[in-house]
C-alpha cells in the first residue's frame, strides 16, 4: 500500500527534525569538549559556563516572541495593503529590541572593571563576546516568527 502525500511529508520534516536535534546535540558536545581541551585554568571553564547560562537566560522569552510575531503576521497577511502596517509593528519591535541591546551594552561597557573583576577574568573578552551574543538571540525570534506567519519557510 503506497504511503500517502501527508505522510511522507509529516515523515520527511520528522526526519529533518531529528537530524537536526542530533545536530545540535553534537555541537553542544564538540562546545563542552573542545573548551575543555583549550581552557587550561579551572576557572577559565566555570567563567565560560556562567556566561554561556546568561546567554540561555537571553533565550527564555524567544519562545514567546517568536509566537506572538507569527500570530501577529498571520493574522494581517490577508490584506497586501495591511502588510505594511504590519511590518511597521515588526520593525518597530526590533528597534525597541535593539535599542535594549545597546544600553545593555553601554551598562556592560561602563561597568566592565567591575564585571571582569566579579566574574574573575583578565581580559574583558569573554563579556565583549556574550554581550555580541545576546543580540542576535533578542531579534532573531522576532525575525523568525515575522517569517514563519508570512509562511516564507524557505527564508527560514
Amino acid at each position: 500500500m503506497p504511503i500517502s502525500l501527508d505522510r511522507q511529508t509529516f515523515l520527511k520534516q520528522s526526519a529533518w527534525l531529528v537530524s537536526a536535534t542530533t545536530a545540535a546535540g553534537i555541537l553542544m558536545f564538540l562546545t563542552q569538549a573542545l573548551a575543555i581541551l583549550w581552557l587550561t585554568e579551572p576557572g577559565d571553564y566555570s567563567l565560560m559556563a556562567t556566561l554561556y547560562k546568561t546567554l540561555n537566560l537571553f533565550l527564555i522569552p524567544s519562545v514567546g516572541l517568536q509566537t506572538l510575531f507569527a500570530r501577529e503576521a498571520s493574522q494581517r497577511r490577508i490584506a497586501a495593503s495591511e502588510l505594511l502596517e504590519a511590518s511597521a509593528f515588526a520593525r518597530g519591535a526590533m528597534e525597541r529590541l535593539a535599542l535594549f541591546w545597546l544600553l545593555l551594552g553601554g551598562v556592560c561597557f561602563g561597568t566592565l572593571e567591575s564585571l571582569s573583576a566579579y566574574f574573575k577574568s583578565e581580559s574583558p573578552l569573554p563579556i565583549t563576546l556574550t554581550w555580541l551574543g545576546i543580540g542576535p538571540l533578542l531579534l532573531a525570534p522576532v525575525a523568525m516568527g515575522w517569517l514563519q506567519g508570512l509562511e516564507r519557510f524557505p527564508a527560514l
